[in-house]
């Protein structure tokens, strides 16, 4: 059961590493239909093996790809509209000016962290 409740947690964390590794992938035509896809199938999986009462402890994880994704895409779109450019990755820069990157990537961070409470508090 302990195997089970790991490979729950990776697959419900994967978005969040695509994030924090190689956030082009969210964007890029071939990869961004493979994560929703992903992110939809764990979502509903999530949902149905609850409603069976086949739930490990940590099972509800799988409807946070899901979230992060659409909030992912919303921030981004609101960031689009007003800087009308995409987003800089402020992790590893010191470049001045990206202040507002740095915003985007905290606000999504903070995000996925409401996320995990309302999800272990069972409200979504």
């Amino acid at each position: 059961m302990k195997i089970i409740n790991i490979i729950i947690i990776v697959l419900g964390m994967l978005n969040i590493a695509i994030f924090m590794l190689n956030r082009e992938w969210f964007i890029s035509k071939k990869y961004s239909k493979i994560i929703i896809f992903y992110s939809i199938i764990t979502f509903i999986l999530g949902y149905i093996l609850k409603y069976f009462n086949i739930c490990p402890k940590f099972i509800i994880l799988l409807k946070l790809p899901l979230l992060n994704l659409i909030t992912y895409h919303c921030l981004r779109y609101v960031f689009l509209r007003l800087f009308n450019r995409e987003f800089k990755d402020t992790y590893f820069t010191t470049e001045r000016g990206v202040w507002m990157d740095a915003i985007f990537n905290i606000l999504f961070v903070m995000s996925i962290s409401l996320y995990i409470i309302i999800i272990f508090k069972h409200m979504i």
